[in-house]
């Protein structure tokens, strides 16, 4: 409880100090949350550190993330984002056969594509809607299905509880963004402003090519 409050405060702060030159972007809160989270998940797997770590490092994180879509930016998907992914943190937490089996650690796994999504939010290039869409598909719509298949089907013998039922309802909330990814990733646009650069650095290189 008390690796729990340190976090929460630290998140808190980062969110909601009032210090203007200290000002985090919220891209980069998700990455702060999500790269080491990524990192401690790792070592979590390989027994190096208690899976309390990650844990109260995500689910201090998802607290202030739900309060701040929910009550702040009144954005409904992030918010039943953030928790449905506090309910697996929890959930998971309370669980001694999940604990045994480090599942949260597994599941931390899906942060592996949140780099390249806010990597894609910054510059908006193709290529970089690209590597976003494939480690999300690799990270989220392949590796959780797999990680519950092997959870629930070999490792509890097809047992059920009540995480799988909200892994569920992540996977299904995973679906739907990777229905509207396929489609941008078939009629990708570049923004207005983006479109303009590009034309003029291609007049830019078939002047020179010319020349």
């Amino acid at each position: 409880m008390k690796l729990f409050s340190v976090f929460l405060t630290l998140w808190l702060f980062a969110y909601y100090h009032p210090i203007s030159s200290l000002k985090i972007p919220r891209n980069n809160l998700a990455n702060l949350h999500s790269c080491p989270l990524f990192i401690l998940a790792f070592l979590s797997l390989q027994q190096m550190i208690p899976e309390s770590i990650p844990l109260c490092y995500s689910s201090s994180f998802f607290v202030v993330d739900v309060i701040d879509e929910g009550f702040i930016n009144r954005d409904v998907m992030w918010t039943i984002h953030g928790l449905i992914s506090l309910g697996l943190n929890l959930g998971t937490a309370m669980s001694p056969v999940h604990g045994e089996l480090r599942s949260v650690s597994k599941g931390y796994l899906v942060e592996g594509s949140t780099l390249p999504f806010n990597y894609w939010k910054g510059c908006k290039s193709y290529m970089s809607f690209v590597m976003f869409f494939t480690s999300f598909t690799v990270f989220r719509v392949i590796w959780v299905p797999y990680f519950l298949y092997d959870t629930y089907v070999n490792k509890l013998n097809g047992e059920t509880d009540l995480l799988l039922y909200l892994s569920v309802a992540f996977c299904l909330l995973n679906g739907a963004w990777y229905f509207k990814m396929c489609q941008m990733l078939v009629n990708y646009r570049l923004p207005k402003e983006m479109k303009h650069d590009w034309i003029d650095m291609r007049g830019v290189m078939m002047g020179t090519e010319a020349n």
